[in-house]
């Protein structure tokens, strides 16, 4: 007879514990796992309703199709990829094809190979080129000397290039340069004359990621000009800095002068002169 009790409670025991494990199973696993799926069908629920209420459809076939027509807008011939390319490449090229006609076929070589020597030459050069048009700089205005230091020697380099180029491009619209009322530049030749309003403005980094440790995929380097001249001339100038193989853009401008006159010209029949500063920039991709 004892020992059947003792097989009883054993038995008890054991049936004891093994409740006693699927509570704490039940309590630990299975009634999070519940939980956890309740939660998820009410949030299911919650944007099913929500979705409803879009211009989204709710069917998969819908939404399969527009899911490879988005693709084929943004990937296919011609679509948005294509044209973010296209628009780069345009944006770059000045810089790109001046690069090219200096030797520079690669990027990295261009960062890495441009040395201070080179970007002094050529604004020595520029500077002559300058001038023999009577256009002076100086450094207090135009932020850019041949003693300017940067451990980035290409970046002084796209500066002066950018600098030369749109100096060209105002010359050839028939535009002139504004001087400044009370600094002057030193010539060349040591004398003294009024300083043009050329200005170099800091270079302007872009990256996609908004760490301050991202590399950046394109550079902008603005220029300001003070300019003056007819509508037409800036008219000319301005369709000049968009051709093919060549591409400025225009940050913005502030007319000094009055607004003109519809017709555009004064009792005399001379056109009038506007008065303006405008920031154009040259890009390049790295």
């Amino acid at each position: 007879m004892d020992n059947w009790l003792k097989r009883y409670k054993i038995l008890g025991a054991i049936v004891f514990c093994g409740l006693v494990c699927l509570f704490l199973f039940y309590m630990l696993i299975i009634r999070p796992a519940i939980q956890d799926a309740q939660d998820m069908r009410k949030e299911l629920a919650s944007k099913e309703k929500r979705l409803s209420k879009s211009k989204w459809p709710m069917q998969k076939e819908s939404l399969e199709k527009i899911l490879k027509d988005e693709q084929k807008r943004l990937e296919g011939k011609g679509g948005l990829k294509a044209m973010s390319e296209d628009a780069m490449k345009l944006a770059c090229s000045t810089m790109q094809r001046r690069m090219t006609a200096r030797g520079y076929n690669k990027i990295s070589d261009f960062m890495g190979g441009v040395l201070n020597s080179q970007f002094q030459q050529e604004f020595s050069d520029m500077q002559a080129r300058f001038e023999q048009n009577s256009l002076y700089v100086c450094p207090e205005i135009l932020n850019l000397s041949l003693t300017t230091k940067s451990k980035y020697s290409y970046q002084l380099l796209l500066q002066c290039w950018s600098v030369d180029l749109l100096v060209d491009l105002v010359g050839k619209s028939g535009l002139r340069f504004r001087s400044h009322d009370e600094i002057q530049a030193t010539a060349l030749d040591g004398g003294r004359k009024p300083a043009a309003l050329i200005s170099v403005l800091p270079m302007t980094a872009y990256a996609l990621d908004d760490k301050k440790e991202a590399a950046p995929f394109l550079l902008e380097f603005p220029v300001r000009l003070g300019v003056e001249g007819t509508l037409e001339q800036i008219t000319a100038f301005l369709q000049s800095i968009n051709v093919a193989g060549q591409f400025f853009g225009v940050r913005g401008f502030e007319i000094l002068s009055p607004a003109p006159s519809k017709a555009s010209f004064k009792n005399d029949g001379k056109a009038e002169t506007l008065q303006l500063n405008i920031e154009c920039a040259a890009y390049l991709r790295i």
